[in-house]
């Protein structure tokens, strides 16, 4: 993945009233499907126990390590 840009949004802003980070990210085509990457979700879950689903209910396309 890499990373080429990020900018911290101070203030009232497009997607919040509080400060908000935007970044752009390019992913690689390996990581464009984290379904495809062994134990990606459990590991992830272990660091984030509280995170909700990674896809939306009734959503069949596979989400990429951009959108995690």
């Amino acid at each position: 993945m890499e990373v080429s840009r990020t900018r911290a949004l101070r203030g009232p802003n497009l997607w919040s009233r509080n400060t908000a980070i935007e970044a752009i990210v390019r992913c690689t085509a390996d990581e464009c499907a984290v379904s495809q990457m062994a134990g990606f979700e459990a590991r992830l879950r272990a660091l984030f126990p509280a995170i909700g689903a990674l896809l939306p209910e009734g959503s069949e396309s596979d989400i990429t390590l951009a959108h995690v």
